[in-house]
């Protein structure tokens, strides 16, 4: 929330263009996600804990045609504690609200546009940590440690609209903090119009082939990066560097077994692995390998190209965590985790052609049980997010 991350935005909507950017319509997006977790140590009996919601609410209001001006409300609550036996608890609050507001130029015709932007954002950071303490002598004490950071920072913005439907569509946005711009990265989500119904299409007409009874569906993702961080000596710290690879493949098949519904599972490897040096000076490396599995299952509803989905999954991962210092004599680490998490989640799908599906996934909910080896802790988390910045996949059916 605190870092605009550049994103490029699209919107899917299937009405005439006349209609879309036209004075008095609005578009809206958003998310909302809580998460809740607990680990418990199996020793020393050290509990730790952490709940979180996020929020953020943003509409885009045309005053005239093809002229607009969008906002954004945001905020993220994190409430992090930890009760050990004997001890005083801790807790640390942070709570980070933001806002933003933009004027948009549009460009284009037809199914598609361009658009300029540029705006303000102001932030905030507020931070609360509690702590409980005994003297020698018995007596009691409290320290409150309470932080604050605002700021204010200019953007600018450029995206691109596709319309596909008469309400909804895909939108991703890209803003940075820096003039001339300089893209850097790209994020998608799906947002809702208001306004008139003049000029609207609807949606096409489908067949909905992919969804029959008998089709396979092979859907899949893949994701590798490497990067380099170092930070130069000073009077308190030498200087450190570090190299990070990743890497990620998470694929899935899947079976119509009757019309609209599809059962599969689905498989994941991902690793990462980074190095650590001090002066110049290797002191060791660290790795991050884990595998996964699960069948799922998923009904799709409704008629047309575009339609909404419900389905449940089950999921068991296995993770490695092994580090080595360097010599590799000097010092060995690693652990074990297990984990088994039921979920389920919903969303939109987009039928392209007879052969491919775009997928949107809007909400999730999932309940996950972590066990570590060597047997250091256990724990539990749980999982709720409505999300119109979603995650999309594209599969392809085999008719």
């Amino acid at each position: 929330m605190n870092v605009s991350l550049p994103t490029f935005c699209l919107a899917l909507m299937g009405l005439a263009a006349e209609a879309q950017t036209r004075q008095g319509q609005s578009f809206w997006t958003g998310s909302l996600g809580i998460t809740l977790n607990e680990t418990q140590g199996v020793t020393d009996r050290t509990a730790f804990g952490q709940y979180s919601t996020r929020f953020s609410l943003n509409r885009t209001a045309f005053f005239r045609d093809n002229w607009a001006v969008s906002g954004q409300v945001g905020l993220d609550y994190r409430n992090n504690w930890q009760q050990t036996p004997g001890s005083p608890d801790s807790r640390t609050q942070h709570l980070d609200p933001g806002l933003s507001a933009a004027l948009r130029h549009y460009l284009g015709r037809d199914s598609w546009r361009v658009f300029l932007g540029a705006g303000l954002s102001a932030t905030g950071q507020f931070s609360r940590q509690p702590a409980d303490g005994r003297l020698p002598n018995g007596q009691t004490y409290r320290i409150d440690q309470r932080r604050t950071t605002l700021s204010v920072t200019p953007f600018t913005e450029l995206g691109g609209v596709y319309f596909f439907a008469p309400r909804w569509g895909i939108e991703a946005i890209s803003r940075v903090n820096s003039f001339p711009f300089q893209l850097a990265g790209l994020e998608t989500g799906l947002l809702y119009r208001t306004g008139s119904r003049d000029s609207e299409t609807g949606t096409h007409n489908a067949t909905g082939a992919q969804l029959q009874r008998g089709n396979w569906v092979v859907s899949g993702t893949l994701a590798t990066s490497r990067n380099a961080l170092k930070n130069e000596a000073n009077n308190l710290s030498p200087e450190t560097q570090s190299a990070q690879q990743r890497f990620s493949l998470q694929p899935a098949v899947g079976r119509f077994v009757r019309n609209g519904t599809l059962v599969g599972l689905a498989l994941g490897v991902s690793s990462t692995r980074e190095t650590i040096s001090v002066s110049q000076r290797n002191v060791g490396a660290q790795q991050v390998t884990t595998w996964e599995a699960g069948p799922f299952v998923r009904r799709y509803l409704g008629s047309g190209q575009l339609r909404p989905f419900a389905g449940a999954s089950v999921s068991f991962q296995y993770l490695v965590y092994r580090f080595r210092g360097q010599p590799e004599e000097d010092f060995q680490f690693g652990y074990e985790n297990r984990t088994v998490s039921v979920g389920g989640s919903a969303g939109l799908a987009y039928l392209i052609g007879t052969r491919f599906l775009a997928e949107a996934t809007l909400a999730d909910l999932s309940l996950q049980r972590n066990v570590f080896r060597p047997e250091i802790s256990r724990g539990w988390a749980g999982q709720a997010a409505f999300d119109l910045r979603p995650r999309l996949t594209l599969a392809y059916v085999f008719l």
